[in-house]
């Protein structure tokens, strides 16, 4: 009989511990959110931007593109300018987590930023059904990249990944339901969470609710593109005031 490392025992004990803890969001009155147990986002703790931070918005390719990381970049120099804030974005098409592990050490620590935002789980989540494997994997390389930055001493905002409205054309190898989808990504979410828990400090960064696809919803809007802005985000790092 193979026993788990003391170690490893003890980290199963505690996830154990903290997911049976754990509150969850309110879900709205429609069905299709009966099978979703999203955990509630810690509330937020203080301002985590110090006077010139520079910041790296790290993620795939829903960060590669330029939009939300821009959006970033443009509130933060024309609402807070005083605090002089740089923004260097270092995003990676189709990246997964142990992607930027394996490189953030040439590709984004060289450059000395005093915090970081990370957008990953999309790519993690395999456009399948949820595995145990794809979840082990999100969780250990998703702690390491949040132990890499500490070391260095850089304020980590681990974000989650969002949801998915259809099955996506380009990944061949995506099976499932849309559901079976968002269901894998809920999972990853919950995992964010009790990654950001295990460590120093918690504190979201902001939490978005979620909607069906939009197959379910009875309206004549154009399909909606499901958005980074319904990322949940949580602080990890040092002391924040």
């Amino acid at each position: 009989m193979n026993l788990l490392p003391k170690k490893h025992l003890s980290v199963f004990l505690l996830l154990f511990t903290l997911a049976l803890a754990q509150p969850f969001e309110p879900k709205p009155a429609d069905p299709y959110f009966n099978s979703f147990h999203p955990f509630k986002a810690p509330k937020v703790s203080g301002l985590m931007l110090e006077p010139g931070d520079r910041l790296a918005v790290c993620g795939d390719s829903i960060t590669e593109q330029k939009m939300y990381s821009r959006l970033i970049e443009d509130y933060l120099t024309m609402c807070v300018p005083q605090l002089k804030v740089t923004v260097r974005q270092y995003g990676w098409s189709g990246e997964r987590a142990p992607g930027f592990l394996a490189r953030m050490t040439n590709d984004c620590l060289r450059f000395h930023p005093t915090i970081a935002t990370t957008c990953y789980g999309m790519n993690d989540h395999e456009y399948r059904p949820y595995e145990e494997r794809i979840g082990q994997t999100y969780r250990e390389k998703s702690a390491a990249i949040i132990e890499a930055f500490k070391a260095n001493n850089v304020r980590v905002v681990h974000g989650s990944p969002g949801c998915v409205g259809k099955i996506p054309f380009w990944v061949k190898s995506a099976t499932g339901t849309v559901e079976d989808l968002n269901l894998n990504l809920c999972n990853l979410r919950n995992i964010g969470i009790e990654i950001a828990q295990m460590s120093t400090l918690v504190s979201p960064m902001c939490s978005g609710r979620c909607s069906p696809p939009v197959s379910r919803r009875k309206s004549n809007m154009a399909p909606i593109t499901p958005s980074p802005a319904k990322t949940a985000f949580t602080l990890v790092g040092p002391d924040i005031p």
